[in-house]
């Protein structure tokens, strides 16, 4: 009796200590009206693992029953746990597939309020020189697929 309690014992300590990996999420829109691609959108999730490319991203959503051909698609440069807090971005997210300014994640510290503050800051200083300094330090120097749909940028 004593050696299954024990085995008991040790197989509930081992299983206790294990921690689980989290599971990760990217979210993507599309837009709710083609003629207004940057208003509003419907948004769904897929799995997200390290090192997963925003082409990858792209194939998976283009597998799913919720994907419209006819629209494009808006990757969240953020990602999202399963609830412990932790916050993640992709890193140098590709911005033809983001929506940005048009939509923040105003929750993180990543491509939020603070991105949009410098944005505009950087833009009223030096003009469209400054909007090509922050697209050089976040975007590769390319313009958002939000920009581009949206000529106010």
């Amino acid at each position: 009796m004593k050696k299954i309690t024990r085995c008991a014992i040790a197989i509930s300590i081992i299983f206790s200590s294990c921690t689980k990996e989290p599971s990760w999420s990217r979210s993507f829109t599309q837009p709710l009206d083609s003629s207004d691609p940057t208003g509003v959108r419907s948004g769904h999730n897929i799995p997200w693992y390290e090192g997963m490319s925003d082409e990858e991203c792209i194939k998976k959503i283009k597998t799913l029953d919720s994907y419209d051909p006819t629209k494009v698609i808006f990757l969240s440069p953020n990602l999202y746990t399963n609830g412990d807090g932790e916050e993640k971005t992709v890193n140098l997210p590709n911005p033809d597939y983001m929506v940005f300014p048009h939509s923040i994640n105003s929750m993180a510290s990543t491509w939020s309020w603070d991105y949009i503050d410098e944005m505009n800051e950087l833009k009223k200083e030096y003009g469209s020189e400054g909007m090509q300094m922050f697209l050089d330090k976040y975007l590769q120097g390319d313009s958002t697929l939000g920009m581009k749909l949206n000529k106010n940028f």
